[in-house]
């Protein structure tokens, strides 16, 4: 090993890997995956002997056998893992370290008999995602029939399986791989080898790219890697494969393992990460297009005018789409996130001090309770709190109830960042309050702030479970017995039943603020087609004579005949529809109404994790799955959406629940209802 500074211009490259099992333990036999996890193996580092992960050993074995002259930076060797100083001046530089480097190697482990057909199946689904029609269109992702014209295999094919457990290495599980692939300077958005231009096997020891990704003997393409997983987010595949597929499948397999995706949700938000890898690539360098100007990308990404520096949004940024990638050591959530945050403060302003300095002395409560207070004070806003994590998957209960448990897989954001292309947020509920009051007392542990009540919750909905591939009865049950109890005519003058489903969708769809009036019948036909689906579903049992719903939906009925409009649909209106159907023509009546379920679902499912409620004033809303009745609705000077705070009765404090919708008061209008006012609160 030798010795060398940052700046000596030399030719090195660094490696990428994971320090334990390469696989997951339901993708390799137990005793294997027991044997890298637990034992070491020892090489000799300049005459000394150092004990490495099995892991590792293979990555240096296949590497060394390719280019013995290889000069190879490994975290693992290069930095004393024991010595908490020298590590966390070693993490400081990490952003240097790989931006400086030549190439990034990938090591995903060695291959399995069947890794050479998977990546030849990625080249395939790469490939398929560019394909066009006759005027040179990209064609339809979506649908069983658009895969079949771009020569794909249906949902059920074993090669799905094999690239679900491909991309489910425990290398895509490690947060530390985002900058490592992002920060090395020669690397260029769009490089690589071709599609087409040769076989996606590659021998090692060729360079087609400035980051190699090799498993075993194969080296995968890594441009051909992101154009798969775009594919897969983009199509819909991810969800196909969780309804109709193998995910459901492979995701359960994973969870009994403890492995910390167990959700379809989860699932897509892993590969939306893989997909921005690109985006966050020319965030931090930009390209010679002025579409790839990187102030440019974050002024339409993070509602930043004109390509201001504000590492407090980018930090909640990176937390929201990466929330779910893996660190060995928690402290790693926030000090994996600061390479890059480096990276791009020196894009925008190189001469302002970094974002946060990384030290492994401090323990993980503080290092968590530092960055939440920097960002807060940084930004004067408070943005952070609207990725609070639930109280209930905490892993970490003493810390303030203000500061977010990073370590935690928190859900995602109701705050769209960069929806609006002229560069502002969608929701401004403390409207001309931009800037909090805020200050911190006792120690640190109480935050002061200055708002306004609302509204108390009176109660709530139903959750939804994210395993499911629709909405439940006794969810819409729970839904239409809040709605009921509104007034027929929303605060806003919108009907109850239009407020109900734009509050379930907090009124936004994948593209579009506020939801387009098309998405009232979309609902409507949603509601339809899931009494069709549990009458047809009864019928196809047997006997047409006795054909009930599976649960009574008396508050829905009772909603439907009291809609002024007539549209709301009756669950007992169809099934006299429903037995007019010639068992002939049941499957072909089922695949019909499963797309009317399908088409609101794919808007709603982005808010599962939420709850729905109704407050003593009868305003709707969505909040944190944890909601309770006897929670608070606040508005904070300098926050973009309301906040559900729990009481403390003994002590007149609050505890932050999470961020909420509440329909008809994200533009200001709670500072017209009569009796506002602001007064100061305290978060513990």
């Amino acid at each position: 090993m030798s010795e060398h500074g940052l700046y000596d211009n030399i030719k090195y490259s660094a490696l990428s890997y994971t320090w334990g099992p390469p696989e997951s333990p339901d993708a390799c036999d137990s005793q294997k995956y027991q044997q890298y996890k637990d034992q070491r193996y020892d090489i000799f580092v300049n005459d000394t002997l150092l004990a490495i992960g099995l892991n590792l050993r293979d990555a240096l074995i296949r590497l060394r056998r390719s280019d013995p002259d290889l000069a190879l930076w490994v975290d693992a060797i290069c930095i004393n893992q024991n010595d908490l100083s020298e590590r966390s001046s070693q993490v400081n530089a990490m952003g240097e370290i790989y931006g400086n480097c030549t190439q990034v190697i990938v090591w995903l482990g060695e291959e399995q008999p069947d890794t050479r057909d998977t990546v030849d199946f990625i080249q395939t689904i790469a490939h398929a995602s560019k394909a066009q029609d006759e005027d040179g269109k990209i064609l339809d992702w979506r649908g069983s029939e658009a895969r079949a014209a771009r020569g794909l295999p249906p949902a059920t094919a074993d090669q799905w399986e094999a690239l679900l457990f491909l991309y489910y290495r425990r290398w895509f599980e490690r947060l530390w791989v985002v900058q490592e692939v992002t920060l090395p300077k020669n690397t260029t958005a769009g490089s690589g080898l071709r599609i087409g231009s040769s076989p996606s096997i590659i021998p090692i020891g060729q360079h087609y790219e400035d980051i190699r990704m090799i498993c075993g003997s194969v080296t995968i393409a890594w441009e051909e890697l992101l154009d798969c997983a775009n594919y897969l987010l983009g199509s819909g595949m991810v969800h196909t494969l969780g309804i109709g597929g193998n995910l459901g499948k492979f995701l359960k397999c994973k969870a009994e393992f403890g492995m910390n995706l167990q959700s379809v949700s989860e699932f897509v938000m892993k590969f939306q990460s893989l997909s921005e890898l690109r985006s966050l690539r020319v965030m931090c360098y930009g390209a010679s297009t002025s579409t790839h100007d990187p102030k440019t990308i974050w002024h339409r990404a993070f509602g930043l005018k004109h390509g201001v520096y504000d590492p407090s949004v980018q930090f909640c940024y990176f937390r929201m789409l990466l929330r779910h990638w893996y660190c060995a050591d928690p402290k790693d959530k926030v000090y994996a996130l600061l390479g890059l945050l480096d990276r791009i403060r020196y894009t925008f302003n190189p001469n302002e001090l970094p974002f946060m300095v990384a030290d492994y002395a401090k323990t993980v409560e503080e290092i968590y309770r530092e960055a939440t207070t920097t960002i807060l004070l940084h930004s004067g806003r408070l943005d952070v709190l609207q990725i609070i994590s639930d109280p209930s998957l905490r892993n970490y209960p003493d810390l303030p109830s203000w500061v977010d448990d990073y370590s935690a897989i928190s859900e995602s954001s109701i705050l769209k960042f960069g929806l609006k292309e002229e560069g502002t947020f969608i929701f401004d509920a403390a409207k001309g309050h931009v800037y909090a009051s805020l200050a911190f007392c006792d120690g640190g542990e109480i935050l002061q702030l200055h708002g306004s009540r609302i509204g108390h919750v009176d109660e709530i909905g139903e959750a939804n479970s994210h395993w499911v591939s629709e909405l439940s009865d006794l969810f819409w049950e729970a839904s239409a017995k809040l709605v009921l109890k509104c007034d027929e005519t929303y605060i806003n003058g919108q009907s109850r039943v239009e407020a109900w489903w734009r509050t379930l969708i907090t009124d936004q769809t994948i593209t579009s603020y506020p939801a387009p009036a098309w998405m009232g019948p979309l609902f409507l036909n949603h509601l339809r087609a899931f009494f069709k689906k549990s009458i047809l579903r009864q019928i196809a049992k047997g006997d047409r004579t006795q054909v009930i719903m599976s649960r009574n939906l008396p508050y829905v009925e009772k909603l439907a005949q009291l809609d002024a409009t007539g549209q709301m649909p009756s669950a007992r209106g169809e099934v006299e529809n429903c037995l007019e159907i010639e068992d002939c023509s049941l499957d072909e009546a089922a695949s019909e109404v499963w797309k009317n379920v399908e088409a609101f679902y794919e808007n709603i499912k982005i808010f599962l994790h939420l709850r729905l409620f109704r407050t003593g004033n009868n305003l709707l809303g969505m909040g944190p799955r944890n909601v309770a009745e006897g929670d608070e609705v606040w508005l904070l000077q300098g926050a973009r959406v309301p906040f559900v705070v729990r009481p403390n009765l003994e002590n007149g404090r609050y505890q932050l629940i999470g961020q909420s919708y509440v329909h008809g008061m994200m533009h200001g209008e709670a500072l017209e209802m009569e009796g506002f006012k602001w007064s100061g609160i305290e978060l513990e």
